[in-house]
């Protein structure tokens, strides 16, 4: 069960989509700290793709955007943000 946080993945793009990492990744974000002060989600929008060469991990000089991901994230915010609201 992704929970309710993820809920807004399914309808657009498939349960299969949707990974709820049962170990968190300890990286050097902030976004723990407004999470405390309002309710929100964390998304790690998937933008590697090793046919394109965009599969180097962030610092990595490499490092490129598979740039064809963009419109999904942009997609999976706004779902978000409707979602936000009808419940409100």
């Amino acid at each position: 069960d992704l929970g309710r946080d993820a809920e807004g993945i399914a309808p657009l793009f498939g349960n299969q989509h949707a990974i709820e990492l049962n170990t968190p990744l300890m990286g050097g974000e902030d976004f723990a700290y407004y999470l405390e002060k309002i309710p929100g989600t964390f998304v790690r929008l998937g933008i590697g793709n090793e046919k394109k060469g965009t599969s180097f991990p962030w610092h990595h000089p490499r490092f490129n955007t598979d740039e064809d991901a963009l419109p999904y994230g942009t997609a999976l915010f706004a779902q978000i943000a409707v979602e936000f609201f009808q419940r409100q």
